[in-house]
Protein backbone atom coordinates (compact mmCIF):
# COMPACT_ATOMS: atom_id res chain seq x y z
CA UNK A 1 0.00 0.00 0.00
CA UNK A 2 1.24 3.47 -0.91
CA UNK A 3 2.35 5.49 2.12
CA UNK A 4 0.01 8.38 1.23
CA UNK A 5 -2.94 5.97 1.10
CA UNK A 6 -2.00 4.71 4.54
CA UNK A 7 -1.83 8.29 5.86
CA UNK A 8 -5.26 9.08 4.39
CA UNK A 9 -6.81 5.99 6.01
CA UNK A 10 -5.18 6.63 9.37
CA UNK A 11 -6.33 10.26 9.35
CA UNK A 12 -9.88 9.24 8.45
CA UNK A 13 -10.13 6.54 11.10
CA UNK A 14 -8.68 8.88 13.72
CA UNK A 15 -11.35 11.45 12.83
CA UNK A 16 -14.08 8.81 13.09
CA UNK A 17 -12.77 7.71 16.47
CA UNK A 18 -12.89 11.28 17.79
CA UNK A 19 -16.47 11.65 16.60
CA UNK A 20 -17.34 8.27 18.17
CA UNK A 21 -18.35 6.72 14.84
CA UNK A 22 -17.39 3.10 14.29
CA UNK A 23 -16.55 3.52 10.61
CA UNK A 24 -13.48 2.16 8.84
CA UNK A 25 -12.31 2.12 5.24
CA UNK A 26 -12.71 -1.46 4.05
CA UNK A 27 -10.40 -3.53 1.86
CA UNK A 28 -12.08 -2.62 -1.44
CA UNK A 29 -12.19 1.08 -0.58
CA UNK A 30 -8.49 0.90 0.29
CA UNK A 31 -7.79 -0.73 -3.06
CA UNK A 32 -9.75 2.04 -4.80
CA UNK A 33 -7.50 4.61 -3.14
CA UNK A 34 -4.35 2.64 -3.96
CA UNK A 35 -5.10 1.47 -7.53
CA UNK A 36 -7.61 3.96 -8.95
CA UNK A 37 -7.74 7.39 -7.33
CA UNK A 38 -4.13 7.48 -6.14
CA UNK A 39 -2.38 6.88 -9.50
CA UNK A 40 -4.58 9.45 -11.28
CA UNK A 41 -3.95 12.18 -8.71
CA UNK A 42 -0.31 11.40 -7.93
CA UNK A 43 -1.45 10.14 -4.50
CA UNK A 44 -2.56 13.64 -3.54
CA UNK A 45 -5.77 13.17 -1.56
CA UNK A 46 -6.52 16.85 -0.95
CA UNK A 47 -10.20 17.42 -1.62
CA UNK A 48 -11.21 13.77 -1.16
CA UNK A 49 -13.60 13.02 1.70
CA UNK A 50 -14.63 9.53 2.79
CA UNK A 51 -18.06 8.70 4.22
CA UNK A 52 -19.56 12.16 3.69
CA UNK A 53 -22.89 12.39 5.59
CA UNK A 54 -26.07 13.64 3.89
CA UNK A 55 -29.85 13.49 4.33
CA UNK A 56 -31.93 11.40 1.94
CA UNK A 57 -35.34 12.49 0.65
CA UNK A 58 -37.00 10.96 3.71
CA UNK A 59 -34.70 12.84 6.07
CA UNK A 60 -32.71 9.75 6.95
CA UNK A 61 -28.97 9.74 7.56
CA UNK A 62 -26.94 8.40 4.64
CA UNK A 63 -23.28 8.39 3.72
CA UNK A 64 -21.47 8.85 0.43
CA UNK A 65 -18.50 6.48 0.05
CA UNK A 66 -16.23 9.20 -1.35
CA UNK A 67 -16.74 12.82 -2.31
CA UNK A 68 -14.12 14.73 -4.29
CA UNK A 69 -14.13 18.52 -4.55
CA UNK A 70 -11.34 20.59 -6.06
CA UNK A 71 -12.24 24.05 -7.29
CA UNK A 72 -15.16 23.62 -9.67
CA UNK A 73 -14.89 19.81 -9.76
CA UNK A 74 -17.39 17.89 -7.62
CA UNK A 75 -17.65 14.12 -7.96
CA UNK A 76 -19.56 11.56 -5.90
CA UNK A 77 -17.99 8.09 -5.94
CA UNK A 78 -19.91 5.02 -4.79
CA UNK A 79 -18.37 1.56 -4.47
CA UNK A 80 -20.72 -1.44 -4.54
CA UNK A 81 -19.66 -4.75 -3.06
CA UNK A 82 -20.97 -8.17 -4.09
CA UNK A 83 -23.79 -7.86 -1.56
CA UNK A 84 -25.52 -5.42 -3.91
CA UNK A 85 -25.64 -7.82 -6.85
CA UNK A 86 -28.97 -8.42 -8.45
CA UNK A 87 -29.91 -12.07 -8.16
CA UNK A 88 -29.31 -14.30 -11.16
CA UNK A 89 -26.48 -12.40 -12.84
CA UNK A 90 -22.77 -13.06 -12.84
CA UNK A 91 -20.08 -10.72 -11.55
CA UNK A 92 -19.11 -9.97 -15.17
CA UNK A 93 -22.69 -9.07 -16.11
CA UNK A 94 -22.97 -6.85 -13.07
CA UNK A 95 -19.70 -5.10 -13.97
CA UNK A 96 -20.94 -4.52 -17.51
CA UNK A 97 -24.16 -3.05 -16.15
CA UNK A 98 -22.23 -0.64 -13.95
CA UNK A 99 -19.90 0.39 -16.77
CA UNK A 100 -22.88 1.20 -18.98
CA UNK A 101 -24.49 3.09 -16.12
CA UNK A 102 -21.35 5.16 -15.66
CA UNK A 103 -21.28 6.02 -19.35
CA UNK A 104 -24.93 7.11 -19.25
CA UNK A 105 -24.36 9.22 -16.15
CA UNK A 106 -21.38 10.93 -17.74
CA UNK A 107 -23.12 11.59 -21.05
CA UNK A 108 -26.14 13.01 -19.23
CA UNK A 109 -24.12 15.40 -17.09
CA UNK A 110 -24.58 13.64 -13.74
CA UNK A 111 -21.63 13.68 -11.38
CA UNK A 112 -22.06 10.28 -9.76
CA UNK A 113 -19.71 7.41 -10.59
CA UNK A 114 -20.28 3.87 -9.32
CA UNK A 115 -17.75 1.04 -9.29
CA UNK A 116 -18.12 -2.58 -8.23
CA UNK A 117 -15.61 -4.38 -6.05
CA UNK A 118 -14.85 -6.67 -8.97
CA UNK A 119 -14.16 -3.72 -11.29
CA UNK A 120 -11.69 -2.21 -8.84
CA UNK A 121 -9.89 -5.53 -8.41
CA UNK A 122 -9.82 -6.64 -12.06
CA UNK A 123 -10.47 -3.51 -14.15
CA UNK A 124 -8.67 -0.69 -12.40
CA UNK A 125 -7.82 1.00 -15.71
CA UNK A 126 -11.53 1.15 -16.65
CA UNK A 127 -12.23 2.72 -13.26
CA UNK A 128 -9.42 5.21 -13.72
CA UNK A 129 -10.68 6.20 -17.18
CA UNK A 130 -14.26 6.73 -16.04
CA UNK A 131 -13.18 8.64 -12.94
CA UNK A 132 -11.15 11.10 -15.03
CA UNK A 133 -14.00 11.42 -17.55
CA UNK A 134 -16.20 12.48 -14.65
CA UNK A 135 -13.61 15.03 -13.52
CA UNK A 136 -13.41 16.50 -17.01
CA UNK A 137 -17.20 16.54 -17.35
CA UNK A 138 -17.62 18.30 -14.01
CA UNK A 139 -15.01 20.90 -14.87
CA UNK A 140 -16.59 21.68 -18.24
CA UNK A 141 -20.14 21.88 -16.88
CA UNK A 142 -19.25 24.15 -13.99
CA UNK A 143 -17.00 26.38 -16.03
CA UNK A 144 -19.70 26.79 -18.69
CA UNK A 145 -21.86 28.40 -16.01
CA UNK A 146 -19.13 30.63 -14.60
CA UNK A 147 -16.75 31.53 -17.40
CA UNK A 148 -17.86 34.30 -19.75
CA UNK A 149 -15.02 34.38 -22.27
CA UNK A 150 -12.42 32.12 -23.84
CA UNK A 151 -9.75 34.24 -22.16
CA UNK A 152 -11.31 33.62 -18.74
CA UNK A 153 -11.47 29.90 -19.44
CA UNK A 154 -7.79 29.83 -20.38
CA UNK A 155 -6.83 31.69 -17.19
CA UNK A 156 -8.78 29.21 -15.06
CA UNK A 157 -7.25 26.28 -16.91
CA UNK A 158 -3.75 27.70 -16.46
CA UNK A 159 -4.34 28.22 -12.75
CA UNK A 160 -5.33 24.57 -12.35
CA UNK A 161 -2.29 23.33 -14.28
CA UNK A 162 0.07 25.59 -12.32
CA UNK A 163 -1.43 24.40 -9.04
CA UNK A 164 -0.75 20.78 -9.98
CA UNK A 165 2.78 21.60 -11.16
CA UNK A 166 3.52 23.45 -7.93
CA UNK A 167 2.19 20.66 -5.71
CA UNK A 168 3.95 17.84 -7.58
CA UNK A 169 7.14 19.70 -8.45
CA UNK A 170 6.31 19.45 -12.16
CA UNK A 171 3.66 18.24 -14.58
CA UNK A 172 3.61 15.88 -17.56
CA UNK A 173 1.53 15.90 -20.72
CA UNK A 174 -0.36 12.76 -19.73
CA UNK A 175 -1.28 14.27 -16.35
CA UNK A 176 -2.88 17.26 -18.07
CA UNK A 177 -4.70 14.99 -20.52
CA UNK A 178 -6.13 12.92 -17.67
CA UNK A 179 -6.96 15.90 -15.49
CA UNK A 180 -9.02 17.67 -18.15
CA UNK A 181 -10.14 14.58 -20.10
CA UNK A 182 -8.60 15.86 -23.34
CA UNK A 183 -6.43 14.28 -26.04
CA UNK A 184 -2.69 14.14 -25.44
CA UNK A 185 -2.08 16.52 -28.37
CA UNK A 186 -4.39 19.10 -26.82
CA UNK A 187 -2.61 18.81 -23.48
CA UNK A 188 0.75 19.22 -25.21
CA UNK A 189 -0.50 22.31 -27.04
CA UNK A 190 -1.60 23.88 -23.75
CA UNK A 191 1.75 23.21 -22.09
CA UNK A 192 3.63 24.67 -25.05
CA UNK A 193 1.45 27.78 -24.91
CA UNK A 194 2.15 28.15 -21.20
CA UNK A 195 5.85 27.78 -21.95
CA UNK A 196 5.61 30.58 -24.54
CA UNK A 197 3.80 32.74 -21.99
CA UNK A 198 6.56 32.15 -19.45
CA UNK A 199 4.48 30.14 -16.98
CA UNK A 200 6.37 26.87 -17.38
CA UNK A 201 9.81 25.64 -18.37
CA UNK A 202 10.31 22.33 -20.24
CA UNK A 203 12.68 19.87 -18.59
CA UNK A 204 14.60 17.59 -20.95
CA UNK A 205 16.20 14.18 -20.51
CA UNK A 206 18.16 12.59 -23.37
CA UNK A 207 17.08 15.51 -25.59
CA UNK A 208 13.37 14.78 -25.00
CA UNK A 209 11.00 16.88 -22.92
CA UNK A 210 9.93 14.76 -19.94
CA UNK A 211 7.93 17.29 -17.94
CA UNK A 212 7.28 20.98 -17.33
CA UNK A 213 8.16 22.91 -14.19
CA UNK A 214 7.56 26.32 -12.71
CA UNK A 215 10.47 28.68 -13.45
CA UNK A 216 10.97 29.12 -9.70
CA UNK A 217 11.61 25.37 -9.31
CA UNK A 218 14.37 25.20 -11.90
CA UNK A 219 17.75 24.98 -10.18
Amino acid sequence: MNSEVRKFIESFESKMSRSEREVKINEIESKFLDDVFGPEFSYNFNGLTAQLPFKDYKGGDRYIDFYYQSGEVKIIIEIDGYKYHVGGITAQQYDDHQERQNDLILSGGWLLVRFTANMIIKKSMVCRRQLMQAVGKSLILNQSNQVSTIADLWLKRKAEILSIAKHNGGIKVQQVAHRFSVHRNTALRWLRKMTEEGDLVPVKSNKKIREYKLPSLIA
